[in-house]
């Protein structure tokens, strides 16, 4: 068996317009600070997006089917 490790990646911004549904795939990513998920088909943030990116600084979510976005804390957003 293969195991793939993702480690200190620190900007994901290739990942528009991809169909991408929720933030499930981001586990293991703390380092992450600069992400880019504009145009897919986000409908919801959860509360617990904080607890898995604590470190991000910059998300663009425009695009995006956004019905409800709880309680992000996140210095530059866009939707």
């Amino acid at each position: 068996m293969v195991e793939f490790r993702i480690l200190r990646v620190k900007c994901l911004s290739k990942l528009t317009q991809r169909s991408i549904k929720n933030f499930d795939f981001l586990k293991g990513l703390s380092d992450l600070v600069e992400l880019d998920l504009s145009h897919n088909k986000i409908a919801s943030v959860g509360i617990n997006l904080n607890t898995r990116l604590g470190n991000i600084r910059k998300l663009n979510l425009a695009g995006n089917e956004l019905e409800s976005v709880e309680g992000i804390l996140i210095p530059y957003i866009s939707f």
